[in-house]
């Protein structure tokens, strides 16, 4: 050290003056790479932070892939047993949901004396088909048809039904009803 300051003393004063600098421009340029590499550190360590959560949830998730795609495939078999799928073209599961409604009413002894398909209403992920039905029977065969509708899967939704007692001219000891049936289907988009 001592040999350094001799050196230094040594020299011509303009000398001095220019090893000054030179020393000074060393150590502001050594703060500005030393500030530069800390302020680069912080930022990263902040992204770092900031992407921990999303990192953490994405091992979830990578830990969790069979467990989703077993939900995915469960989730897939009930939608299968309670609505038309996607595939189907939308006039003939209209058509093939009539049959069963009608097949059910008259399993259940009620005379159908009409059926018709409504234009199908659109929701978020699936569109509903609307059915309208008249029949004529028993008050048991309308217990009857709705129990039936109840286990029927596709699943059928019963939206209204009216009953109205038909005269009974004869004076039979069952009564006779007539029924309106709207009930809806689900097809999958």
């Amino acid at each position: 050290m001592n040999s350094i300051l001799r050196t230094v003393t040594a020299m011509p004063a303009h000398a001095r003056v220019v090893a000054a600098v030179l020393v000074a421009a060393l150590f502001v340029l050594l703060l500005l790479v030393a500030g530069t590499m800390v302020s680069w550190y912080a930022e990263g360590s902040q992204r770092l932070q900031h992407a921990e959560p999303r990192i953490a949830r994405l091992l979830g998730f990578a830990d969790s892939v069979e467990a989703l795609r077993a939900s995915s495939e469960q989730i897939g078999q009930r939608l299968e047993a309670l609505a038309y799928p996607a595939t189907a073209d939308l006039a003939s599961t209209g058509a093939n949901a009539q049959q069963q409604v009608r097949r059910l009413a008259e399993a259940a002894g009620l005379g159908v004396t009409g059926s018709q398909v409504l234009g199908p209403t659109g929701h978020d992920g699936f569109q509903e088909i609307r059915i309208d039905v008249t029949a004529s029977g028993t008050m048991d065969g309308v217990e009857q048809v709705l129990l039936g509708l109840r286990e029927a899967r596709p699943l059928i939704l019963v939206r209204s039904i009216e009953v109205t007692p038909v005269l009974n001219r004869r004076q039979q000891t069952v009564q006779n009803v007539a029924l309106s049936l709207r009930v809806s289907v689900l097809k999958l988009q």
